[in-house]
């Protein structure tokens, strides 16, 4: 499916390799509804034999409600990054074969017509996965070594689930795919800006409900300098999905789906046949917003370890006593012990220099050993996400009581009156809850319930103990603390009463 053609490119010095990754990631959506509707879309109309210029939503639809899909299948879905090759005369060439780069985007996705589900759960890029059981690496680099299939084997031994197919999408042309619709509305939460002259990143977006073109949707997409990193990023693509969902309901975008097409064929890689593409199609154009489910890798980040030493500094009494700068306590420690003995020498404390006659004397120092940051999949967790998302016929506690104290809640408080937030945590807790968490911001955000590890029962059940409005909805996505099992987001309407 991909193109033959080879691109040409200057860099900035004739000579200097670059770095020209274009890394532009994305979700389920662009993966599943855009390759899987419009190509799917595209191809039943190929076998109707029904021309492009007649193309129209009555029989669009009576093509697809022929392919029925009649078992759960999951799907690896991951974003490529364009690669690129040096020539000795300075200038970079993209590959053709655009399907080996790194993939920062991962999901897992179960489409399951028994439960009338949709599932996915986002793999952070920097999740740390062994290969072989041995070498560790960030998973977002394994199909740079061997390809989907590797990529494929380690996710199935990670999170003890079969994954059927993958499909792999190059990320060269998204960019048009998106302007090619009118762009996106998309409710920024807060100010982004951010600029990386060698990646070609250049984010600049004000907060508020906003229509966002190509160049646009990709800052808002790859934007992670906040203080949750790429988990934030993850769950700002969450909320692009549900926004493309949207989007692409439209029924005036029918017309341009040859044209949308053509621009995606030539950027995924997939073993999907045309029959299966078919059946997903109609069963994602019959599943409702609702049966959405998206949840993240249970897990923590990685801190830097310290290793702690003792060094030997060359001084005198006389520096030492005359110094103005910080003395380390140990060796000011030292230097009381030597004042206070009966000869100012006590054994074994310090050494003298036998050339210069100066004391060399024992310091106590932390260093911080090469540190790589990784996300450190949880194992207890991921067994729970698991069988919620990937299980058969997995009820979510619907037969279970459930224990309010195993609840752990977050409060992300987005209302300029910060009693909101704390009459909040008051009331949770009289009703059993456990809040962990309580933050303050000043993102434009909606009041929502978000589950986010797929357990909308218990999200459901929140909100009925809370007593609250029809309005604010149940989201079974990602959102805020990622050691939350549920996020409440108040937003501009008080969720509870003074």
């Amino acid at each position: 499916m991909a193109s033959d053609s080879v691109e040409r490119e200057q860099t900035n010095t004739k000579g200097k390799k670059e770095n020209r990754k274009n890394n532009y990631v994305f979700d389920l959506v662009l993966f599943s509804l855009i390759i899987i509707l419009l190509f799917g879309f595209t191809y039943s109309h190929r076998y109707s034999n029904r021309s492009y210029g007649n193309i129209s939503q009555t029989n669009l639809l009576d093509t697809l409600s022929f392919y029925t899909l009649k078992k759960p299948v999951t799907i690896l879905l991951a974003g490529a990054d364009q690669e690129y090759e040096f020539a000795d005369d300075g200038y970079a060439y993209k590959v053709p074969n655009h399907f080996h780069g790194r993939t920062d985007t991962i999901i897992l996705a179960k489409f399951d017509p028994v439960q009338k589900t949709i599932s996915a759960l986002n793999i952070p890029r920097d999740t740390k996965i062994f290969i072989n059981g041995k070498r560790p690496e960030k998973i977002n680099a394994i199909n740079t070594i061997k390809g989907p299939e590797l990529l494929q084997k380690l996710l199935e031994d990670l999170l003890d689930v079969h994954i059927d197919k993958y499909v792999i999408v190059s990320t060269e042309g998204i960019v048009k795919l998106i302007d090619e619709v009118g762009g996106i509305p998309v409710n920024v939460d807060k100010k982004m800006v951010y600029h990386d002259k060698t990646d070609g990143l250049y984010i600049n977006l004000e907060p508020g409900l906003q229509t966002l073109n190509g160049k646009q949707a990709i800052g808002f997409l790859r934007f992670r300098k906040d203080n949750w990193g790429d988990i934030g990023r993850i769950q700002r693509q969450q909320q692009f999905i549900r926004a493309v969902k949207k989007k692409l309901s439209d029924p005036y975008l029918i017309p341009q789906i040859p044209k949308l097409t053509s621009m995606i064929l030539e950027n995924v890689l997939t073993d999907l046949t045309v029959p299966e593409m078919l059946k997903l199609a109609n069963f994602v154009r019959t599943t409702p917003q609702e049966a959405h489910i998206f949840s993240t890798l249970p897990g923590t980040f990685s801190m830097p370890e310290i290793e702690t030493k003792v060094v030997y500094e060359e001084t005198s009494l006389n520096d030492l006593e005359n110094s103005e700068s910080p003395i380390d306590i140990s060796t000011h420690d030292i230097f009381s012990e030597i004042s206070e003995a009966d000869d100012g020498i006590p054994d074994n404390v310090f050494e003298v220099d036998e050339e210069t006659g100066e004391l060399v004397l024992p310091k106590v120092v932390t260093v911080q050993k090469p540190f790589i940051s990784y996300w450190l999949p949880n194992e207890t967790e991921i067994k729970k996400v698991v069988k919620r998302l990937f299980g058969e016929a997995y009820s979510d506690g619907q037969n279970r009581e459930i224990n309010p104290r195993r609840i752990k809640i977050a409060i992300e408080n987005t209302n300029k009156n910060r009693q909101n937030a704390y009459r909040l945590s008051k009331k949770l807790q009289n009703n059993g809850f456990r809040v962990i968490d309580i933050s303050h911001s000043k993102k434009k955000m909606d009041s929502a319930i978000y589950a986010q590890k797929g357990n909308t029962v218990e999200a459901k059940y929140v909100h009925n103990k809370l007593n609250l409005d029809k309005s604010v909805e149940v989201i079974a996505a990602s959102m805020g603390s990622p050691i939350a099992d549920i996020t409440i987001v108040v937003g501009q309407q008080s969720l509870i009463s003074e």
